[in-house]
């Protein structure tokens, strides 16, 4: 077996495995963006997602220490 998709793969979202934030975190993601101008594109690039609340509950930190480091600047 080499491990090929041989249909469009989903990176196993639909095998339940990755859970997404809660709509508070959404909401908090939300807020840090109007609050500091961030671009909401280049966030969803870092954490590799398509929208908000597509982001894993594993890549949420990820996404505040953007949040931390645009703030120190």
């Amino acid at each position: 077996m080499l491990g090929l998709a041989s249909t469009a793969d989903d990176d196993g979202r639909a095998a339940g495995g990755a859970t997404t934030i809660t709509d508070k975190q959404v909401q908090t993601l939300m807020d840090l963006l109007a609050e500091t101008g961030a671009n909401v594109n280049s966030l969803l690039r870092l954490v590799g997602a398509e929208s908000l609340s597509d982001i894993r509950a594993d890549r949420y930190e990820v996404a505040l220490n953007m949040f931390a480091m645009k703030k120190g600047r």
